[in-house]
């Protein structure tokens, strides 16, 4: 047991790169660009993460992943979705379309990234940004050349509306619409 937490501490460290760039894209997405040492153009993934999580993801597993794809000469840009992390927006406002929009932008701002080679594209996601992944992916062929996804959500009708059912959506719809609100009215602690 004694060991547990320096295990866990050495896990929790994110690595800093030298040639890592924090970066403000369209709409006030923010995303840390991983550029390997070298002369490219460079292979490059696109990571997302998971809900309620930001760029680094859990315990800094996409800084750690953007070294070793830097090591071994791939790029990378990983993004914080908008309300999340270091984005602009609120956390409230969330939706499945912007979170998907939010990926295109880190996708086209990857392809035009000077030292990045637009034609080896791949996309990582994570839980809920393993669903963004996988749509973006789907609506980009020609560009995402490979996709990674881990403990992702799958369909997002199976998943949420099929599981929570189609009143549980009406009663957020009309409790947001009569007070601005999914809890109807201003939530208490």
């Amino acid at each position: 047991m004694r060991y547990v937490v320096p295990i866990i501490a050495a896990l929790a460290v994110t690595p800093a790169l030298a040639d890592e760039t924090v970066v403000t894209l369209e709409g006030g997405v923010v995303g840390t660009l991983s550029m390997p040492d070298g002369d490219g153009p460079f292979p490059a993934v696109l990571m997302l993460h998971g809900f309620g999580s930001s760029r680094d993801e859990v315990g800094g597993m996409y800084a750690t992943e953007a070294s070793a794809l830097a090591d071994i000469g791939i790029a990378s840009l990983r993004i914080d979705f908008r309300g999340f992390g270091q984005s602009a927006g609120d956390t409230g406002h969330h939706t499945v379309d912007r979170q998907n929009g939010d990926a295109a932008v880190g996708l086209a701002a990857l392809m035009t990234t000077d030292g990045v080679d637009a034609a080896r594209i791949g996309v990582l996601g994570f839980s809920f940004g393993g669903g963004a992944a996988i749509q973006l992916a789907a609506a980009n062929p020609e560009a995402v050349r490979s996709l990674v996804t881990w403990s992702s959500v799958a369909d997002y009708d199976v998943d949420f509306l099929q599981s929570l059912g189609q009143p549980t959506f009406d009663r957020a719809a009309a409790r947001r619409a009569s007070s601005g609100s999914i809890w109807g009215g201003a939530p208490s602690l």
